[in-house]
């Protein structure tokens, strides 16, 4: 893994965003430190890609959150 970053999307739903150029991509050891740091409850999605995308200022947010508590507490519906 060369840089990652962290969304909150939900109250407990998560995507991360892997930036990594291996082909292997068992994310099993990566899945269960984040429910360990996140709770057993939290729903993560894992996205590899080539480059993660920048802000307009070219630098990259490692941890963003795009949930507002008045959202709900509808968790992420890729995976858990």
């Amino acid at each position: 893994i060369r840089q990652c970053q962290l969304i909150q999307e939900s109250q407990t739903g998560y995507s991360l965003k892997v930036e990594d150029h291996s082909e292997a991509k068992d994310d099993g050891d990566l899945r269960r430190f984040l429910h360990r740091l996140l709770g057993e409850d939290a729903s993560i999605a894992i996205f590899h890609m080539d480059q993660i995308p920048r802000d307009t200022s070219g630098k990259l947010k490692k941890v963003l959150c795009h949930w507002k508590k008045n959202q709900g507490a509808g968790g992420h519906a890729n995976e858990k």
